[in-house]
């Protein structure tokens, strides 16, 4: 997705601890921990620029998420020769469907930006009012080596982020050397 600029309201409230020590019918003192409740609300406006979005099934999104972050910088127009030799996937995410997904990534950073917003030691928010404007979208191609690999009849991925060399995979465990370490050593 392109620049999404977003103004927020929200309001909450924020949670500031306190202690009080507390004497018991035997004379004993303890230390409780309370919470104060402040109300809390305002505006907020962060911009989003390329949320990215997988638009291929054929890989997992949690492992493609975690091959971020990507040098986004050093993009550069589409042009043929640079996919010689190489396998590249077309979209299959329509973007009716990779909305939502980018959405819930937006919305978790926003909701990162207000709990920072508000403050003290805990944060409730009870009301965020978001406005969408100048949706755009952009078909990224990015660099990713794939590796699929099957054992005992189960199917695992490694990938690559063939810029700054992230991997991130799955793989197998063995259910009798971890009960066997745990036994050893717990």
């Amino acid at each position: 997705m392109g620049p999404i600029p977003l103004v927020r309201r929200y309001s909450g409230a924020r949670g500031d601890n306190y202690t009080v020590t507390v004497t018991d019918s035997n004379g004993q003192t303890r230390t409780e921990t309370h919470t104060r409740w402040t109300s809390v609300s305002g505006s907020h406006q962060r911009f989003f620029d390329d949320v990215l979005v997988l638009a291929t099934n054929g890989m997992s999104r949690d492992l493609m998420d975690s091959l971020e972050p990507w040098p986004l910088t050093k993009l550069q127009p589409f042009s043929q020769e640079l996919l010689a030799g190489f396998l590249a996937r077309t979209y299959e995410v329509e973007l009716d469907e990779g909305f939502p997904i980018a959405k819930k990534r937006i919305d978790a950073g926003i909701e990162s930006d207000v709990r920072s917003l508000i403050g003290g030691d805990h944060q409730r928010i009870d009301k965020v009012q978001t406005r969408y404007d100048a949706l755009t979208f952009k078909h990224l191609l990015l660099p990713v080596w794939l590796l699929a690999y099957r054992y005992h009849d189960k199917s695992y991925q490694v990938l690559i982020n063939a810029v700054t060399g992230e991997v991130q995979g799955e793989r197998p465990y063995s259910v009798w050397k971890i009960t066997l370490t745990v036994l050893l050593h717990g």
